[in-house]
């Protein structure tokens, strides 16, 4: 048995060998099955692909993979059960890992709230002195990049600090390896929970200008009166783009972002308590389930399922279509031009225009009206990715 440092204060480490089936499997289910799914969701389907925002969320997705394999590595080698005799080298792998992770995660969250706060904003890469004149590819590495430079910068670091002090880095809670040096063990709760009180910051700020659009709209068109076609199609518009979905998914990841902080602050309070490592695992499920089941996700899985069978049936349509058509020729009885249908940012144009044309002469538009009818609500049409 190794000898534990005075340092290590043994009963302020709970003891999650009672937990750890629960704790393992919120970690498999989120971190090692369901965000791979969704990022190979994100990389086969060609509507995600070149998109910035989706660039975001795969890196988001890949941090949380690599958070929740790190944690599992004692117990997947079977050495978890065991409080102070493992493997110097695993356990010392892993407690670097562990303690690289977190931040990485972290970085990566707030990177994916900030290019959203952008989006909304209507903030584009050239619209900064900085980054307008640099390579689309060089950009996006320079986004991709900043979570594993915090985590190979914290990994050193305990892997330095582990190497000089191998009597603090233990699996006391039977579950994992971490550095239990009281002082040491800080630094990433710390840095975690500055990062995760941005991440709030920032989604407010969102939550925020989705409120303001959302009344300035509805003013809009209380004020203008529209008729009972434009009212129906302006409803249809809004119903999609300022749908309450927007919301929905910014207050989960509040929630989301709010728990972690509450860990953190749990972990640097010292409390003995099975919280902060539940939620620990539990933030990758819940990751997935925020982003893995916005609409986008959902329709092009429905449609990978339903295309074998509609393709099927459409064959054997086309077949017999084809055969009554030889029988009796018939001429098209719909125009060409009726083919073609309005999209729903063309629909509100237009409803706009005619709001704009029947209210001109008793009520002048003003400038902030003007910006209202195609400026803030396209953008809240990004969902939360």
């Amino acid at each position: 048995m190794r000898y534990i440092s005075s340092d290590v204060d043994p009963n302020s480490v709970y003891d999650l060998h009672g937990l750890a089936p629960a704790w393992l499997g919120l970690h498999i289910a989120g971190g090692q099955v369901g965000l791979p799914f969704l990022v190979l969701t994100l990389l086969l389907s060609r509507k995600f692909m070149g998109r910035p925002k989706f660039l975001t969320l795969i890196n988001f997705c890949v941090t949380w993979i690599v958070y929740s394999i790190s944690y599992c590595l004692l117990l997947f080698a079977g050495e978890a059960n065991s409080d102070t005799e493992t493997p110097s080298n695993l356990c010392l792998a892993q407690a670097a890992l562990i303690h690289g992770a977190p931040p990485m995660c972290a970085v990566a969250g707030l990177e994916m709230v900030i290019q959203l706060w952008l989006v909304q904003k209507h903030f584009h890469q050239s619209d900064f002195r900085y980054t307008r004149n640099l390579p689309t590819w060089w950009f996006n590495t320079l986004v991709v990049i900043p979570p594993y430079v915090n985590f190979l910068g914290f990994t050193l670091l305990t892997l330095w600090h582990g190497a000089h002090n191998s009597n603090v880095v233990l699996s006391l809670n039977r579950a994992y390896c971490s550095s239990q040096s009281r002082d040491f063990s800080l630094i990433v709760p710390i840095f975690c929970a500055i990062v995760m009180a941005g991440i709030i910051t920032v989604e407010c700020a969102i939550f925020y200008n989705w409120y303001k659009t959302r009344m300035e709209v509805n003013e809009l068109f209380t004020r203008y009166q529209p008729d009972d076609f434009s009212r129906v199609i302006s409803k249809d518009y809004f119903n999609r783009k300022l749908s309450l979905s927007i919301i929905l998914r910014v207050s989960l990841f509040t929630v989301y972002a709010v728990a972690g902080l509450s860990a953190c602050l749990v972990f640097v309070s010292n409390i003995n308590s099975p919280f902060p490592y539940m939620v620990e695992a539990s933030l990758p499920l819940a990751a997935f389930l925020v982003f893995g089941t916005q609409q986008d996700v959902l329709d092009f899985w429905g449609s990978q399922i339903r295309a074998p069978w509609v393709s099927k049936r459409r064959d054997s349509t086309t077949s017999d279509v084809g055969q009554f058509e030889k029988s009796f020729p018939l001429p098209s009885a719909r125009p060409r031009a009726a083919t073609r249908t309005l999209s729903g940012d063309s629909m509100f144009t237009q409803t706009i225009s005619i709001i704009s044309s029947s209210t001109r002469l008793n009520e002048p538009r003003t400038s902030q009206e003007s910006v209202i009818s195609h400026s803030d609500d396209s953008c809240l049409g990004e969902k939360i990715v």
